[in-house]
């Protein structure tokens, strides 16, 4: 059996360190294997500032800028067992700006120890099958 995680962003970090966990305790698991777009794991929090067609004639749209900040409250996209303050060392504010998240979500990854040799990046997923 092998696990195929779509996306290198907070969910399929998030689900790479549940497979790690897992295997930590001693279950054994499938392969598993993320693929990401992107030259790096974030997701939509990485910065990329080229729109229109991409080097492999794929189409770019991308929402993020460099001075964006989130419209979401912290509390309301905190990774339940990594919360912001204990990223940051303090409190942070509601909304924070997109390089804050960004550096939050590459900090769960130390935590929890996820094994980002599981992501393949710069591989667009076209289809999937069973």
């Amino acid at each position: 059996m092998r696990v195929c995680i779509i996306g290198g962003g907070p969910c399929g970090l998030m689900s790479l360190a549940a497979w790690q966990d897992l295997k930590n305790q001693g279950v054994e698991i499938p392969e598993v294997v993320a693929y990401e777009r992107w030259h790096t794991v974030g997701g939509l929090w990485n910065l990329n500032e080229k729109v229109g067609i991409d080097d492999d004639g794929e189409p770019v749209h991308h929402s993020m800028y460099n001075a964006l900040w989130t419209n979401f409250m912290k509390e309301a996209i905190e990774f339940p067992d990594y919360p912001f303050e204990e990223h940051f060392g303090k409190p942070t504010c509601s909304f924070p700006p997109r390089e804050a998240l960004r550096d939050y979500l590459l900090g769960y990854t130390r935590k929890f120890k996820v094994d980002l040799g599981q992501v393949k990046t710069n591989h667009i997923v076209r289809s999937v099958r069973w």
